[in-house]
């Protein structure tokens, strides 16, 4: 078992009010480097009403956990979660923006030109990073370079 699904399964067993302690003494921040692997799997694992609630937080790595979840309830169909989403790209702390194009990767076949068009710098931030992974450019080079073209 790795430390992904170790994680897994300590929150499974914990009632989600409890999981804030646990992630934060497992966010690795203050640092320089996040603990990624347990934000994906918070995204994976927590309801849609905590999702919505960590990406609310002040707190940095919460509102980043809460970043990609959104992005799991936008690729599962939830349509209010692009406009969180939207918002949170604008956000600040660039841990949150990273979030969100974390987010984003989830969403795979969505069609990212609105966001690549954006007037925000912050936005068309989010979207080339999420155009640097691998997965979408594997999905469709053509869409990507024509995003990436709307994003400068």
């Amino acid at each position: 078992m790795g430390r992904s699904d170790d994680d897994r399964a300590a929150l499974r067993a914990l009632p989600p009010g409890a999981w804030d302690g646990y992630l934060a003494e497992r966010s690795r921040l203050p640092g320089p480097r996040a603990n990624l692997e347990l934000a994906q799997v918070v995204a994976e694992e927590a309801p849609a009403t905590l999702v919505r609630r960590y990406a609310a937080a002040a707190d940095e790595y919460l509102a980043l956990c809460g970043a990609i979840g959104l992005g799991r309830l936008l690729a599962d169909g939830d349509a209010g979660a692009a406009e969180e989403l939207r918002r949170l790209a604008e956000d600040g702390r660039w841990r949150v923006r990273e979030g969100v194009a974390l987010g984003l990767q989830r969403l795979g076949d969505t069609d990212l030109r609105r966001w690549a068009a954006s007037d925000d710098r912050d936005v068309r931030w989010v979207v080339r990073e999420n155009l640097k992974k691998a997965r979408l450019l594997k999905a469709d080079p053509a869409r990507c370079a024509e995003l990436r073209a709307l994003a400068r």
